[in-house]
């Protein structure tokens, strides 16, 4: 397969994608795999100055990028960052959950505290953008 053929399977110019986790390893990769194949990029994460750099450097290589700083888990930061997503960009194609920490050491270390805290920025923060972006 030529290239302009793969160019033109993944083309995506137009559309809206929000990225969840967009300051992060894996969200940084897709934001700007998503930002190259023509999407314009809303970068979501609580790592304020991580998130500039990522924008700054899709903007750089030529692509439409914003951020919205959001901790997932409050609901009502997260219908700030959906409805930021909108109002800069248009609407919402694209969603991409990829924030999620993870703490390693025993269970029976591990404090019911931090579990929780886990559990809510690796299950809740997802299933609210979900129920957000649905909605939008």
């Amino acid at each position: 397969m030529k290239k302009e053929d793969i160019n033109g399977l993944f083309d995506i110019t137009g559309k809206v994608a929000l990225i969840v986790g967009g300051a992060g390893g894996l969200g940084s990769a897709c934001a700007r795999g998503l930002a190259a194949a023509g999407a314009k990029v809303m970068c979501v994460d609580i790592a304020t100055d991580r998130l500039k750099e990522v924008v700054n450097g899709i903007e750089k290589d030529g692509g439409k990028a914003a951020f919205s700083t959001c901790d997932i888990t409050n609901h009502d930061q997260v219908k700030k960052s959906v409805k930021e997503t909108v109002d800069t960009f248009g609407g919402i194609d694209i969603l991409v959950a990829a924030s999620g920490v993870n703490w390693f050491g025993p269970i029976v270390d591990q404090d019911y505290e931090q579990w929780k805290k886990e559990y809510d920025i690796n299950v809740n923060g997802p299933y609210l953008f979900c129920k957000e972006v649905g909605r939008s």
